[in-house]
C-alpha cells in the first residue's frame, strides 16, 4: 500500500561534539579548499562517495549538503549554460535583441530554479515565451512529465523551494498509481 503520508521519516542529523576554531580567514579558505577537493573527487575523479570526505578538520561536511565553492563549476549551472548559449551568441551578435533577451534570460533562469535539476531544464530547453498564460504552463507541465515518465527528477533537493517538492515526486517513482502527485 503506497501512501503519501507515510512516508519515511526524515534522517535525522548526526551531532558531533567537536570544538570548532575560530572562524577567521585562514579558516575559511581552508574550508572552501576542501570544498573544491570533494567536487574534485566526486565529479573529475569520479571516486565512490565514501573517498569524497577526506578532511578531518571538516566533520560535519560529509552530512550536509553544500553548494560548489566555484558556482559555474555546478553540474546544473553547466547546463543552464549550455541551453542558453544559442541565446547568449544571439544577444552578442544582435545588439536589437539584448533588451529583449535580458528578459528572457532573467525570465528562464528563475523559471528553471523553481524546479532545480538539470534533467528538467534540458527537457524544457530556453523558453522564448511572450506570456505566461495556460499554453505556456502547459509546455512546462508536459516538460515536468516527460522528465517523470524517465523517472528522473523536476525537482531539487538541494534549496527551497523545490526541495519541498521533491519527497513527493520521489513517492510517485516508488507508487506511480498512486494519487499524490494529482494532491499536491
Amino acid at each position: 500500500l503506497c501512501s503519501y503520508s507515510q512516508r519515511a521519516p526524515k534522517r535525522q542529523k548526526p551531532t558531533l561534539s567537536v570544538q570548532r576554531p575560530p572562524i577567521g580567514t585562514h579558516y575559511f579558505l581552508k574550508f572552501m579548499e576542501a570544498r573544491e577537493e570533494i567536487r574534485i573527487r566526486r565529479e573529475v575523479l569520479e571516486e565512490a562517495p565514501n573517498k569524497w570526505y577526506q578532511q578531518e578538520s571538516f566533520p560535519l561536511m560529509s552530512s550536509i549538503r553544500l553548494t560548489n565553492v566555484h558556482r559555474e563549476d555546478d553540474k546544473t549551472t553547466r547546463i543552464f549554460r549550455q541551453v542558453c548559449a544559442p541565446a547568449i551568441q544571439e544577444y552578442l551578435e544582435r545588439p536589437e535583441k539584448q533588451a529583449e533577451l535580458q528578459g528572457l534570460f532573467v525570465f528562464n533562469y528563475a523559471l528553471w530554479r523553481a524546479f532545480g535539476t538539470g534533467a528538467f531544464v534540458e527537457e524544457l530547453g530556453f523558453c522564448r515565451f511572450q506570456g505566461w498564460g495556460e499554453q505556456e504552463k502547459d509546455e512546462v507541465v508536459q516538460a515536468a512529465l516527460r522528465v517523470w515518465q524517465r523517472e528522473d527528477h523536476c525537482f531539487t533537493d538541494a534549496y527551497r523551494p523545490p526541495a519541498m517538492a521533491r519527497p513527493m515526486e520521489t513517492h510517485y517513482f516508488r507508487c506511480p498509481n498512486s494519487d499524490a502527485i494529482k494532491q499536491h
